[in-house]
């Protein structure tokens, strides 16, 4: 009798000892692999984004206008080098700014930029994920400039975060009024 008393508990020990190592595995895997969202990925494990946008605060839609203000929380995609938020735009300091966009399939698209007039006599430079080149303009002290940069996105769309950067070498502000993007 006690032969098979102790087959029993050899067997469920074996058995728990599987189920442990299983689950071990498992954990191991998603912590390699883990299943986040990009926001979570690029503020808690990259470490390369400064603020938390909230759970979607990249995602933006194709053909949409993010519109920058104080109106909306979409100020907060523009992770590093945020000024003062106005009714107008955000204003983007003079050291690197950096935008997060979230929730693009892959493709190609035309990445438009609304800046509002400024007196900045410096070269303004712009530089997106999915272009190869940087675009360099100057901004208009009468109108609006609006810049259009074509990119090419070949990541699964769940990649798909198009990091945008936004320099000068003036120390004033340029104001963002809006980014669209489009299909090409």
């Amino acid at each position: 009798m006690e032969n098979g008393t102790s087959k029993k508990a050899s067997s469920l020990k074996i058995i728990t000892a599987a189920a442990l190592v299983l689950t071990y595995v498992a954990v191991l895997y998603l912590a390699v692999n883990p299943k986040v969202s990009n926001e979570y990925r690029l503020y808690y494990i990259d470490k390369t984004s400064r603020r938390w946008p909230g759970q979607s605060g990249y995602d933006i839609k194709v053909g949409e206008p993010v519109i920058f203000n104080s109106e909306n929380d979409n100020y907060k995609k523009v992770d590093r080098g945020r000024g003062d938020v106005t009714e107008e735009g955000v204003g983007i300091e003079s050291d690197l700014a950096v935008i997060y966009l979230d929730s693009i399939p892959a493709g190609d698209y035309d990445v438009t930029f609304t800046f509002a007039p400024s007196d900045i006599k410096d070269i303004i430079d712009i530089r997106v994920t999915g272009c190869e080149d940087e675009e360099e303009f100057f901004a208009d002290p009468s109108y609006d400039t609006v810049v259009t940069i074509p990119i090419s996105l070949e990541d699964a769309p769940e990649d798909n975060v198009i990091q945008i950067i936004i320099s000068s070498d003036s120390y004033e502000e340029i104001l963002l009024k809006e980014v669209t993007v489009d299909e090409a």
